[in-house]
């Protein structure tokens, strides 16, 4: 009896550990078809952004639409170099289809990532063709989310820029570095992934 009850305890150990494993170091499944639902208030204006992976090798490319009150849709394809070397964020869609070599959307760059990682951790970042501000990399909270109605824990890293008006939350996933959240004076913010 002893013997059985041991090995059940350890059963549910190992299960609670792979658990916590994965949710606690982020490891979702991010795939061409994914949805990353976002939840948007600028100004007042609340609406979804969503968008839909279409392509994640060679670049990245995704389907987005806004909900009512802005219908807006489009198609946003972010080239190699992009997703290597940008420094700058894209965030305004007009609709239709937006060719970015030298931004990035939705993801930051790797150049970016290196350089929140480096012993200073300070990035220069161009926001909207805006000049270039300084942001300092902090340790972030555990971004809670859900995917495919599982809830999940996401280590973060926090981007503040100098004058602590603009933050940018990253998912601490170097393969897939995904904001999550963003407060530029209006705000976006994950609230469900979809595979």
């Amino acid at each position: 009896m002893k013997k059985i009850v041991l090995l059940f305890a350890t059963l549910c150990l190992f299960v609670v550990s792979s658990l916590a494993q994965t949710t606690q170091n982020g490891k979702i499944s991010l795939k061409v078809g994914s949805k990353l639902v976002y939840d948007v208030n600028n100004n007042n204006t609340k609406y979804q952004f969503i968008i839909t992976i279409k392509k994640l090798e060679n670049g990245i490319t995704f389907d987005w639409q806004m909900t009512a009150p802005i219908n807006k849709k489009g198609t946003v394809e972010m080239s190699k170099e992009a997703t290597e070397n940008a420094t700058a964020l894209f965030n305004y869609f007009a609709g239709g289809l937006t060719k970015l070599t030298d931004k990035t959307s939705v993801w930051i760059s790797q150049d970016v990532w290196k350089d929140m990682h480096d012993d200073d951790e300070m990035v220069m970042l161009s926001l909207d063709d805006q000049e270039e501000t300084a942001f300092f990399r902090e340790d972030g909270e555990v971004y809670k989310t859900t995917q495919n109605t599982t809830a999940i824990e996401l280590k973060t890293s926090t981007l503040r820029s100098l004058t602590d008006l603009q933050t940018i939350t990253i998912w601490e996933n170097e393969e897939f570095p995904i904001i999550l959240k963003m407060d530029l004076g209006w705000t976006i913010e994950l609230k469900e992934i979809t595979s």
